[in-house]
């Protein structure tokens, strides 16, 4: 059956309340959130000071380039000083064992005497000169340079104490002796100084040591003063022969001798007599020294001329078919014999009768210390 509305409203029954959920405790996403804060926060921090940095930098770059820079220094330049004797002439003596430069100047001469171990060299003719001492107010500018070798002698402190307490003969008083100044000539020890002369101009000597275990002098004359200039550059360009040679001294006769470092040695002598072999490939020399009176013979040999032997005067003998003395007979040779206070001193050179080359130099080489 329809119900019939009766017009009365019904009470409408009460709703249960809604049940709304619990606000829900932090999560692990509100933390999350948390975290990525601070990140942020020290990437912000980062981010500043690389920006900061970068702005400094560019602001220090900019003062760099606002600032002058200083220009490359350029690279020096090394002139070379001219050498003033590069076209002089070159003096060579291999007797002496030593060569030098001087002027190429048409007007220096050199005169040589290797009989006394001596080389002149000067800046005129000496055969036109007056023959007289030199007087600077005549003679003006004339120069020369006197070189000898002192064998006698090889320590240049010694020496040089020993001049210094000898008389000069003109003055006899003790030689005026100024500026000492050691020296150095191509490695070997001298000393430098000046004298006076008899007309007050200086004279300079340079005396130094030789390989050769001698004493070089280098003495300047005349008019020292006003070439001086010259006397020091022909001084720098002295050098020593290159070579290597040993010395034979016999203190019983006194005598020297030099002969090359690569020569055989052998040792004849007796208490009597003094006698020495050198030998190399074709050269033999013998070296004698003994007691015996002088004679104008030699091994009943006449002389060819006459010769210098360590200073002394001399003969020369030639033996162009050897000497025979029993069944042999030796090579030929030539011989210098000198004398000296009844000692007799000889040098044979063996297959030749001329004295030249390497036996000119022992010849020269050859001195008596008495």
């Amino acid at each position: 059956m329809e119900e019939k509305s009766t017009g009365i409203k019904q009470p409408v029954p009460a709703q249960p309340p809604t049940e709304q959920p619990e606000a829900e405790l932090p999560s692990p996403v509100l933390e999350q959130k948390s975290r990525v804060n601070k990140f942020t926060i020290l990437g912000g921090i980062l981010g500043v000071l690389i920006f900061v940095g970068a702005i400094f930098g560019a602001y220090q770059l900019g003062q760099k380039q606002l600032q002058p820079q200083p220009s490359p220094s350029p690279e020096a330049v090394v002139t070379p000083t001219p050498d003033p004797t590069a076209d002089w002439r070159v003096y060579t003596n291999e007797t002496l064992g030593f060569k030098f430069k001087y002027p190429s100047n048409s007007k220096w001469n050199i005169k040589e005497n290797l009989s006394a171990s001596s080389v002149a060299l000067y800046n005129y003719d000496v055969d036109k000169a007056p023959g007289r001492m030199y007087d600077p107010s005549i003679d003006g500018d004339l120069f020369k340079i006197e070189i000898y070798v002192n064998d006698k002698k090889s320590d240049v402190d010694q020496w040089f104490e020993e001049e210094r307490q000898k008389i000069n003969p003109m003055t006899e008083r003790l030689y005026e002796v100024s500026k000492i100044e050691s020296i150095t000539v191509d490695s070997q020890k001298g000393v430098y100084y000046e004298t006076r002369a008899i007309y007050d101009q200086n004279l300079g000597s340079a005396v130094f040591e030789s390989p050769r275990e001698e004493l070089i002098h280098f003495y300047g004359a005349n008019n020292y003063e006003g070439n001086k200039e010259i006397f020091n550059l022909i001084l720098a360009s002295f050098e020593f022969l290159d070579e290597s040679w040993k010395v034979y001294f016999n203190e019983v006769f006194g005598h020297k001798v030099r002969y090359p470092a690569d020569f055989s040695i052998k040792d004849h002598g007796t208490k009597d007599k003094s006698q020495i072999e050198l030998f190399k490939d074709n050269y033999k020399i013998v070296i004698r020294a003994s007691k015996e009176k002088e004679t104008p013979y030699y091994l009943d040999q006449e002389s060819s001329g006459e010769i210098k032997l360590g200073g002394l005067n001399g003969k020369q003998f030639q033996f162009p078919n050897g000497y025979c003395d029993g069944p042999e007979c030796s090579p030929p040779f030539v011989a210098a014999v000198a004398y000296l206070s009844d000692n007799q001193y000889v040098l044979e050179f063996y297959n030749t009768i001329e004295i030249t080359g390497i036996y000119q130099q022992i010849l020269s080489s050859f001195s008596v210390q008495f």
